[in-house]
């Protein structure tokens, strides 16, 4: 593959991924080590923990800390209020992730790892960034509830968020026939 091809694969890639990406993909793209030691040379690039590069040198949204915290435990997932904030466009601290129970991840500061022996299972490794299906998050933020009013709660926000997400969705789309248009 030529160089041509290889970069535009990488700023595809940078694209999807809110401009955070690893040395292995960048190798993956056909590029070289060289390639990733200019980009940080000229500070084009950054790395935000080792192995996994910000093409920015300015604060990280929240999105990039999340991408930051799954590409770094690769393969990984955003779970709890992680995957739920993923749906609505962000969040706060800390970042969840959830890995294989088998695995031993790096503690990260601001990253919570949770570890389940079925996360591939749960996983949906296609979203932007990947995440717990949302069904599975809003279970585990419950079971994670110090009191029944907090599981009330926390029900009641992941409630919200279904409907915001399915409302953004709507207006993005065509009308359907026989679905009257939010107001």
């Amino acid at each position: 593959m030529g160089d041509i091809e290889a970069v535009h694969r990488l700023d595809m890639l940078i694209r999807e991924q809110d401009g955070v990406l690893t040395r292995a993909q960048v190798l993956e793209c056909g590029l070289d080590s060289g390639f990733v030691r200019q980009k940080l040379r000229r500070r084009e690039w950054v790395a935000a923990v080792r192995g996994v590069y910000v093409t920015h040198s300015g604060p990280l949204s929240w999105r990039q800390r999340a991408w930051v915290a799954v590409l770094d435990a690769s393969p990984s997932v955003l779970s709890h209020e992680s995957a739920l904030q993923a749906v609505q466009g962000g969040g706060s601290l800390p970042i969840h992730i959830l890995v294989d129970a088998h695995r031993s991840v790096t503690k990260r500061k601001g990253v919570v790892v949770h570890y389940r022996a079925d996360a591939a299972a749960v996983s949906m490794y296609n979203m932007h960034p990947p995440r717990i299906r949302l069904e599975e998050a809003i279970i585990d933020l419950a079971a994670s509830a110090k009191s029944e009013a907090a599981v009330i709660a926390r029900l009641s926000d992941a409630v919200q968020a279904g409907r915001d997400a399915f409302r953004q969705a709507r207006v993005a789309r065509r009308p359907v026939r026989g679905v009257r248009p939010h107001r």
